[in-house]
């Protein structure tokens, strides 16, 4: 019976809902759930006749480039993002995805300004959302190395620590 649910419960991906050259379905669901897609920005045909797409995705963004036969997409993981730069014209705007490793690099041009401006704003709050758990997780480390040592104020302070930010103002809306 739980093998009938489950083949109820899944979404059934038809041949039309394929992009030709693409790798994955247009609306092929998310297996895991655990990387929803944020937002969605495709570049104007003004800039181009085959307009790249920006995925803003919960830990990774994705630049899908599209040309007349194929198109191949590039992922990165937030994470792995060292910076967002934003080249402005009078309409247009090119966002650069920068990597942490120097030769990581994505780029998409021709998104129109506040699309590409909203984007930035997105992921650069993706940026210190994972930054912050990054921390969190060295501060809770650190603690438990100190309990282990048998060293329990050290402990202690980190945990108070801990607990003081993940309660602040700021913090209170998880």
């Amino acid at each position: 019976m739980a093998l009938a649910d489950s083949k109820a419960r899944r979404t059934v991906v038809t041949p039309s809902d394929i992009i030709l050259g693409s790798s994955s379905p247009k609306s092929a669901p998310d297996l895991l759930g655990n990387n929803k897609i944020l937002y969605r920005s495709r570049a104007s045909f003004l800039a181009g006749l085959f307009p790249d797409e920006l995925i803003v995705q919960e830990k990774s963004i994705t630049v899908v480039y599209n040309s007349l036969f194929a198109s191949h997409d590039e992922t990165m993981p937030i994470k792995d993002i060292g910076r967002v730069v934003s080249e402005n014209t009078a309409f247009f705007t090119t966002l650069r995805f920068l990597g942490k490793n120097p030769s990581h690099e994505m780029h998409i041009t021709g998104l129109w300004n506040k699309s590409a401006s909203f984007c930035k704003e997105l992921i650069e709050g993706l940026l210190l959302i994972s930054e912050e758990k990054q921390n969190v997780a060295i501060r809770s480390a650190e603690a438990a190395e100190a309990l282990l040592a048998g060293d329990h104020s050290e402990a202690f302070e980190s945990n108070h620590m801990l607990h003081s930010e993940t309660n602040s103002p700021i913090n209170s809306h998880r």
